[in-house]
């Protein structure tokens, strides 16, 4: 049972005095969403030179993964608070919406890189899509293969059970898109972004402080 999950079977209760009976219900409750983890028994790992693949959840993964995590925020977001909502995260797992794929030294087990993805449906076409929420190699197992190779594992492994369509984003100082077209993926968008930290919109950034000279279209 998580937070989330006991926070919604507490406010479906709204109004009705709490009783013990009334409060073995919710807890029947927060504990009755099935378990749709997308977890390692459903694929088959592989072993490539030197390196296990393999899927893993946060809880199974354990430190390691969040220190990953932080250590991706610190080198793509530098300065900025890193506020990850590990709750959520275990949420979206249990309902199958997130799962993560990595590659780990074998006979070690010291986790070298790991891809996170959103698992979801394509509104308009019906299809089941992943999305990535982050990839990310540490340093000392960077210029190799090692990235694209977990990247088709992942992409390979969730084909497997029934996805039918993956979209990436890259970021603009490591190449990435490269990567992607090497593997079969096509551009299809521009993403761009806008952080402001108050709530007037006259003070959020404005083409006056934009630092790029592109034209404007």
């Amino acid at each position: 049972m998580t937070r989330e999950l006991l926070s919604v079977a507490l406010a479906r209760q709204m109004g009705r005095t709490l009783t013990v009976e009334l409060a073995k219900e919710i807890v029947r409750e927060a504990e009755a969403e099935p378990d749709c983890t997308v977890a390692n028994a459903n694929f088959v790992q592989e072993r490539w030179r030197g390196y296990t693949f393999q899927c893993e959840t946060l809880q199974a993964g354990g430190q390691a993964l969040c220190d990953q995590r932080a250590s991706y925020l610190r080198e793509t977001a530098p300065g900025e608070r890193q506020r990850t909502d590990w709750a959520r995260l275990t949420v979206l797992q249990r309902r199958g919406h997130h799962t993560i794929f990595t590659a780990r030294q074998a006979g070690l087990g010291t986790l070298a890189a790991s891809i996170w993805l959103f698992v979801d449906w394509n509104i308009d076409n019906g299809a089941r899509c992943v999305t990535d929420d982050l990839m990310f190699v540490e340093p000392a197992h960077r210029g190799g293969m090692l990235a694209p190779r977990l990247w088709r594992y992942a992409e390979a492994s969730m084909f497997a059970v029934g996805v039918r369509e993956a979209v990436f984003h890259s970021r603009l100082e490591n190449g990435a898109e490269r990567m992607a077209r090497f593997l079969g993926y096509r551009p299809i968008a521009t993403r761009v972004r806008k952080t402001h930290s108050g709530d007037d919109l006259a003070g959020a950034p404005s083409r006056r402080e934009e630092v790029f000279h592109d034209p404007v279209v």
